[in-house]
């Protein structure tokens, strides 16, 4: 197969639902597809084992404790067996026409980053559709649930996910890749992806990592670091940000 997709169950029952069918009503049957499953006590099982006929050998599922989401992801990663991995979490969900357009984009270049646009959701509304490009990654992460990246990235010398970081080791691995002069990361000008804002990647925590990785790589001076993060422990103290 061409495409491994990779699914950590986050907020479970309802949305992963939605995740799951955005899978199976892709264009292309082209791909694989990893569930990582953190033990959970729901009927989050239940709901996987309703699909396994429709996806029959394309579907793995894990089900065991780990360590946070990262741990989940790598462990993932270990399982896929496609020349692209993609991670889509299980509150959010693929347009139909994701995994084809994928397949067509890639180019073929041992490492690349295809990345395209993702539709925010918010209270279950469009918020907006959004695409940073690789070069601006000094000032925000792309967009993880619309990227997919050739496996050699990982294997060969980006590694798997640093997991030090709870909430931003995404943005960590993605610059690390746009560093290598190996890398070409591949933008595409279509909607890849449906996000729902909040969760981890909006808290305070988020916050601090995202921060610490650009003074890690120099996008921030100290004095710029240490005086975002007074005003972000200021604002959290007086309760605007959680």
């Amino acid at each position: 197969m061409t495409v491994s997709i990779i699914t950590v169950c986050l907020n479970s029952q309802a949305t992963i639902r939605q995740t799951i069918e955005s899978v199976l009503a892709q264009t292309s049957d082209d791909y694989e597809y990893i569930i990582i499953d953190g033990k959970s006590t729901d009927n989050t099982l239940q709901i996987i084992d309703e699909y396994r006929d429709r996806f029959g050998e394309k579907l793995q599922v894990v089900s065991e404790q780990d360590n946070g989401i990262y741990f989940a992801m790598n462990k993932g990663l270990a399982l896929s067996q496609g020349k692209l991995i993609a991670f889509m979490n299980s509150d959010d969900w693929y347009e139909p026409d994701a995994v084809e357009i994928a397949i067509k984009e890639y180019s073929g270049e041992k490492y690349e980053v295809i990345y395209g646009i993702e539709r925010l959701i918010s209270n279950e509304e469009e918020l907006s559709c959004t695409m940073w490009g690789h070069k601006f990654l000094s000032q925000t992460s792309l967009r993880h649930q619309a990227v997919f990246v050739t496996r050699d990235c990982f294997f060969d010398f980006g590694g798997p996910f640093d997991t030090a970081y709870q909430s931003a080791a995404d943005y960590d691995f993605f610059i690390r890749l746009s560093q290598n002069p190996q890398v070409c990361f591949h933008p595409v000008y279509k909607l890849i992806s449906n996000f729902r804002v909040g969760g981890s990647s909006s808290t305070f925590l988020s916050f601090k990592e995202v921060h610490r990785i650009k003074y890690k790589y120099g996008y921030l001076t100290k004095y710029s670091f240490y005086k975002k993060m007074l005003i972000q422990y200021i604002r959290f103290f007086l309760g605007k940000t959680k």
